[in-house]
């Protein structure tokens, strides 16, 4: 029998993943970068080019005022 704190590593483990799959679902219809659903590196890319004003606006030009950071 399984014990209690395996039992609740493999719910915590089923969580997370459901959630990623839901944040990369969401995100495909703005047709974006595949990564963006699963990590946050093209915001940490976007920060570190000194540009990140520039993608934001062309970003919300494209897609409208709907694009957001994911909760």
């Amino acid at each position: 029998m399984l014990s209690t704190a395996l039992v609740l590593v493999i719910t915590l483990a089923i969580i997370f993943v459901a959630q990623k799959v839901q944040r990369y679902r969401s995100l495909q219809a703005f047709g974006g970068h595949w990564s963006a659903g699963w990590s946050r590196l093209w915001l940490l890319r976007a920060g570190m080019s000194g540009e990140m004003n520039k993608r934001f606006t062309e970003i919300t030009n494209k897609h409208g005022e709907s694009v957001h950071e994911p909760r």
